[in-house]
């Protein structure tokens, strides 16, 4: 049986009228994307009736299924779309055009119909290859003298709405990722703390509780997911966007290791041998913990050269622990 109520590992949200009128403005992501998507769909729409598309609804589609929050997710996306059309074009176009036999054909459009919509989630190339393949096969039942000019409608729809989207994910109410890593960072170092702090309790000799304890673990492995995720999107957007990238590549790789460090003091705490408890760790605790939260305050306001001093003063030592690893020393140099 679980450790814990899983209950509780289960993210909740309450959804009420104020979460949608805070969302109306201008500084939401949610409220800019709703209104790139509405005016992307306004273009597209235009687009279909200046130029006579027999299927100009593809646009639309087409815009809905590429454009995202992110930049990022948008252009890879966009990318995959073209891509998946332009396989799946040349695929039907050789399929019909060197075999004749319907019963090829409509085994072609089953197997692509399973695939187009079973690996929508996991590869979007091969889904949008498989739906591309589907309609051209649907399409040479429906009406075959026309299948040429549905191919060419499928490959020109697609290519305006990868260029709308793309260009209105860059140019209209965009929201690029340095805007929010301060944020990911914030909430990286917050839950790092609290983990930290929860299992150093066991070294001065206070108990821990198993529940909380992954909680709070479980917390900060979703914020450095979060963080690491925000990093790797910056890294698809344009050159001009991608601001001090060093230090934000310095501080996740930094915070991979905090968290693990932690993790690993938390395997130790949980172990079976006998545990330090000792009053001496007691500073070492409240130093590192004062160190967490000038980090925090360093990331949106800029701190005092007393606090700045105070974070590169050296951990205070451990004489017990100091004895004991020389004693250790000894007797691997004896043994």
């Amino acid at each position: 049986k679980p450790e814990v109520d899983l209950e509780h590992c289960t993210p909740k949200q309450e959804y009420n009228p104020r979460t949608l009128l805070d969302n109306l403005s201008l500084k939401s992501s949610h409220f800019r994307h709703a209104l790139r998507v509405t005016i992307a769909l306004l273009l597209g729409y235009t687009a279909s009736l200046l130029f006579e598309f027999g299927h100009g609804h593809w646009i639309l589609l087409t815009i809905v299924a590429i454009l995202k929050p992110e930049f990022s997710n948008t252009k890879k996306r966009n990318l995959q779309r073209i891509a998946g059309t332009g396989i799946g074009a040349f695929i039907g176009f050789m399929v019909l055009y060197q075999i004749d036999n319907t019963t090829v054909h409509f085994v072609l459009l089953i197997f692509a119909m399973i695939l187009a919509y079973s690996l929508t989630k996991i590869n979007y190339l091969a889904a949008c290859a498989s739906i591309t393949v589907y309609v051209l096969m649907w399409f040479n039942f429906l009406s075959p003298q026309l299948i040429a000019s549905v191919l060419v409608d499928r490959v020109i729809d697609t290519l305006i709405g990868s260029i709308i989207a793309y260009m209105v994910a860059k140019y209209v109410f965009p929201v690029w990722e340095h805007t929010q890593i301060k944020n990911y960072m914030l909430i990286a170092l917050q839950t790092n703390r609290a983990y930290f702090n929860h299992v150093s309790n066991i070294f001065i000799g206070q108990s821990i509780q198993i529940q909380e304890l992954k909680l709070l673990r479980k917390n900060a492995i979703i914020a450095l997911a979060n963080l690491s995720d925000n990093f790797q999107r910056m890294l698809s957007e344009p050159k001009k966007r991608q601001l001090k990238m060093e230090e934000y590549h310095q501080f996740v790789a930094t915070s991979h290791m905090l968290t693990s460090y932690i993790a690993s003091l938390s395997s130790y705490a949980q172990s079976k041998v006998t545990q330090p408890k000792s009053d001496e760790f007691i500073p070492i605790i409240q130093h590192i913990d004062n160190q967490f939260q000038i980090a925090a305050k360093m990331i949106n306001h800029p701190v005092a050269p007393s606090e700045m001093a105070s974070v590169r003063d050296p951990l205070p030592q451990n004489k017990e622990l100091l004895a004991l690893l020389n004693t250790r020393k000894k007797e691997i140099k004896e043994w």
